[in-house]
Parts: structure tokens; sequence; C-alpha cells
């Protein structure tokens, strides 16, 4: 479905749901100032356009002192909806039923300035419910999921925006997802983002998602320093799995390997079938890259491992993502690191390195589902 968006220049297409009377608007000059008279909970403006029950939803705002910024999905009256909010230094996801606030996720915003602007969205697709909180300039500080039936048990298709107190949101959009893809990102930590000075941030997981705020694909980012393979297959129930989406297309880009540098390629390349076969009767769609040269010594493993996935990936079910490509490396030969490697260490990636893997998996990703993912 197209992208709502609002230039906030003429008042157009603002209702109140139900019994939500407790506030006031203003549309003009690039903003909506909403203004509580008594009570936040009741406070919400909806958007025409927007009505859905699954839909992804964002709104630009300085948080100021006490306005609980917040946008509102699944909302059947001024009883009954989802929300997420900013209060003080926290980002929380609740639900309202009945009149009554209870929090679902939360967590600190690192870092936070009441004074900046922020970013934030929601997004409802069947049993999830997703809050991102982003800087002004479309990083990611903070995400929280909540997959439930609890999310599946509200059915209302309004969804807006609401202050506590009086608030101006100076950038609104918004779209109903009629598709959804789920991106869980897993791996070791090249995956987690290690030694990025702002790892939440410029991780290639997040680089995929930070790019594409109101889009239909997010990320999950799941990777650990030091992880092995094996350690992929024994932590993929506890990690991966509680992020399935019903209904949605879950994808799970696998990116892992380095840390075997020492085993013998079959003995990995077994490990790494056993995931696959994992991973897809799990209900996620596999795509498993390559990894580029690392440690001078170390490059035979490499050649060996790449070419017995190139081999046989695509027959276990899986489809590959050729980073080792993607980075320049040619076989039997240790490549400059050109911008895209920590100098020290030859085994992580730059900030370069970490752009570069978001683009080749967003290529082959889009390529392969023969959608335009926006």
């Amino acid at each position: 479905m197209p992208i709502i968006r609002d230039n906030l220049n003429v008042d157009s297409g603002w209702e109140k749901t139900g019994a939500w009377v407790d506030s006031t608007k203003n549309v003009s000059d690039g903003a909506i100032t909403i203004t509580a008279v008594t009570d936040f909970t009741t406070s919400g403006w909806t958007k025409t356009g927007l009505d859905g029950l699954n839909v992804v939803m964002m709104a630009e705002f300085s948080p100021g002192a006490n306005d609980y910024n917040q946008i509102i999905v699944r909302a059947t009256d001024a009883d009954t909806f989802l929300r997420g909010y900013v209060e003080s230094n926290k980002f929380y996801l609740a639900k309202v039923e009945s009149g009554t606030l209870t929090t679902l996720q939360s967590g600190f915003i690192v870092p936070y300035d009441s004074s900046e602007t922020y970013i934030m969205e929601l997004v409802v697709f069947g049993d999830m419910f997703m809050g991102t909180l982003y800087d002004s300039l479309g990083e990611v500080l903070i995400q929280l999921i909540e997959r439930s039936a609890t999310i599946s048990g509200f059915t209302g298709t309004r969804t807006g925006i609401g202050a506590n107190t009086s608030t101006s949101y100076t950038r609104v959009e918004g779209r109903v997802l009629t598709e959804y893809y789920n991106v869980a990102c897993f791996g070791d930590s090249n995956t987690h983002g290690f030694p990025l000075d702002n790892l939440k941030a410029e991780a290639w997981a997040r680089r995929i998602q930070s790019k594409r705020i109101v889009s239909d694909l997010k990320t999950i980012k799941s990777g650990v320093s030091g992880d092995k393979v094996q350690d992929l297959i024994d932590r993929q129930a506890a990690d991966i799995d509680p992020y399935l989406v019903t209904g949605a297309h879950n994808i799970c880009v696998v990116l892992i390997g380095t840390n075997n540098r020492n085993d013998d390629p079959s003995d990995v390349w077994a490990e790494m079938q056993t995931l696959i076969a994992q991973l897809i009767t799990a209900g996620w769609k596999v795509y498993f890259c390559t990894y580029p040269h690392c440690y001078t010594e170390r490059i035979t493993f490499i050649d060996d491992l790449r070419a017995l996935v190139l081999a046989g990936a695509e027959a276990e079910g899986a489809t590959i993502i050729d980073i080792f490509t993607g980075f320049g490396c040619s076989i039997g030969t240790i490549e400059a690191t050109d911008g895209l490697r920590v100098v020290d260490n030859e085994v992580h990636y730059t900030i370069a390195g970490h752009r570069l893997i978001a683009r080749e998996v967003l290529k082959i990703v889009r390529n392969n589902e023969r959608t335009s993912i926006s």
C-alpha cells in the first residue's frame, strides 16, 4: 500500500475515534500540535487513510519535559488500543483495555536529550507489535518487540497520535501493510557490530532497517561475539524463533564461520547444513552469506568453506549471498584492508564494510523475493 504523508500545512483527515474527546489540535506551518485537557489516555487523533489492522506509522517530535509523545494503533475507541510512547528517558510499548494502561515492553533511550528531535515508529502485523525509536538522522536508538496472542486480540483499525500535555509533531507518515518482511540477522561479532563505536546504529543488520523507516521490512539483530556455527544451532530456539511473525515473510540472514577458522571446513559445512535445516523446519526462509577473507594465515579455510557453501547451500534450501565477492576477494589471495576491514585484526568490519554487507543483503533479498520492498 502507498505511504500516507501529511505535510501538516492544512488540517485534513484528522479525526477523533469513539469517545476520544479529551484534547484539541492545531495543524499549521508543518506541524500538528495536540493539547490534552486532563487525561493523556484519551488524547488521541487518528488519521484517515491509515485504517487497517496491520500498519506502520511514524511521527517526528522533540520530547519536551512531560509530553508523552505517542503513536496509537489498532484503536477501537478511547478505551481499547495499542500504544508506543516516550516518557522522560524511557520508551514503552503498552496496551489500553477498558481504559487501563498496561506496559508490555520498556527500555531506556541512550543517548537521550529532551531538546533533541526523535522519530518514533510503530509496526503492528498479525501477533507482532514492534516499536523503534530513531535519532534525527534515522539511526536506531532502541527497539522493542512484543509477540503474543494479546496483540492478535486487538482488532481495531484506527491509527493516530496523541499527547499528555501539549506537544507538536513535525512529520507524520504511515501505511497499511498487506505484506511484511521480518528479517532476523543471525551471526557472531560482525552481526553484533563489534568494534563499532555505535553498534546499535551502524551494524549491517541495523543499517538494513535504519534507512527504511515506514517500510514493510524490519530487522531483528542477534549476533554474539565468539559464536561458532554450533552456537547458532544451540541458541536458535531461544534467540530467533520467538520472533517468527504469523503471516509474514520470515527471513533469516546468516553470517557465520570466521570463529570456526581452526576447524576442518568439511566439519563446519556439516554443522551449517544442520543449522539451515533447523531454521527451515522452524519456519524461516534462509539466506546464507559467505565470509570475506580474514586473517592472512586462514585464507585457505575461507576459500574451502566458501566452495562448500556455494556447491551445497541451495540444495539444502538456502539462498546464497556471496559477501566474499561483494568485498572484492579473490581465491588464494589476502586483499588489502581497503577500508572495509578493521586494520588491526582483519576479521571485523568498518562502517564502510557494514554498509557494503547491508547493500548486498538487500539486493539479493529484493531480487529473490521479486518485490519492491520499500
